[in-house]
């Protein structure tokens, strides 16, 4: 591979990065210094072909891997993941950056493309609503503890934004947006609110929502969020009560399904 065959595949960039990454190779510096130096070359790539190579990365035994590896790629790529980079979070919830957060949610999930997009995206929004609150200690020397207030829905606009660059299909943009804005929320387990999750989500989606929440809590300050872990572990026992005791959809009848398209 060389400059002028990128040129004329673009896409080869992200196939590349696949190609490692399903194949579990180590990385060529001469194929990644190469690919760095082009990367406005991502720009050309057909945005439906772009999202589909990425999904495809995301689909390998360890993505996460190779998106460390290949960082630049999906900073370009990707607009607001960069400045995840090295954002510390200053909170005792949290013992990653923003960034190496986000690959270890990755790793805790299954290979499953729409999760973990979700998984990249839940807290890119993250260092656009930090702010920081002084507290002091018994001693009377302060610190300063990060808050990302509203980074759930933050992180589900700059989704959007990038949903819509790639013409992400409008079933498929809706539901990683509502994983990414849920992702944050203390789940109601009363019936009421349970199936306002299901008529949002669709049932066949509530799995997802807590293996996202899994994902992310399991990827924090273990000592602070064990007992959150073991809540989402409950609520999800309410939540698969509730769903097995709705009432089972009938199959239309073979003769009715004939019916329908008689004139």
């Amino acid at each position: 591979m060389n400059q002028e065959v990128l040129k004329q595949n673009p896409l080869l960039i992200l196939e590349t990065v696949h190609a490692y990454a399903i194949n579990d190779l180590d990385v060529d510096k001469e194929i990644k210094d190469l690919i760095n130096n082009n990367l406005d070359l991502l720009k050309q790539i057909d945005p439906q072909k772009g999202y589909s190579e990425l999904k495809n990365i995301m689909n390998t035994p360890n993505p996460a891997k190779y998106i460390r590896e290949f960082k630049e790629v999906f900073f370009a790529f990707i607009p607001g993941l960069e400045k995840t980079y090295g954002f510390e979070q200053n909170n005792p919830w949290h013992i990653y950056d923003v960034f190496e957060h986000t690959m270890h949610v990755i790793e805790n999930t299954k290979d499953n493309a729409i999760l973990r997009v979700a998984a990249l995206f839940h807290d890119i929004g993250k260092p656009a609503v930090y702010t920081e609150e002084t507290k002091t200690k018994e001693d009377g020397s302060t610190y300063k503890v990060g808050h990302f207030y509203g980074h759930n829905k933050r992180s589900a606009i700059y989704f959007e934004k990038f949903a819509k660059q790639m013409h992400i299909p409008e079933e498929e943009k809706n539901l990683i947006s509502k994983l990414i804005v849920y992702h944050d929320f203390n789940l109601s387990t009363k019936p009421k609110k349970i199936q306002e999750y299901i008529d949002d989500l669709g049932v066949e989606n509530i799995p997802l929502l807590f293996a996202l929440k899994r994902a992310d809590n399991l990827a924090q300050n273990l000592e602070k969020s064990k007992d959150t872990l073991a809540i989402i572990d409950e609520t999800e026992r309410i939540f698969n009560e509730y769903i097995a005791n709705l009432p089972k959809k009938e199959e239309p009848h073979p003769v009715k399904k004939l019916n329908k398209w008689k004139r």
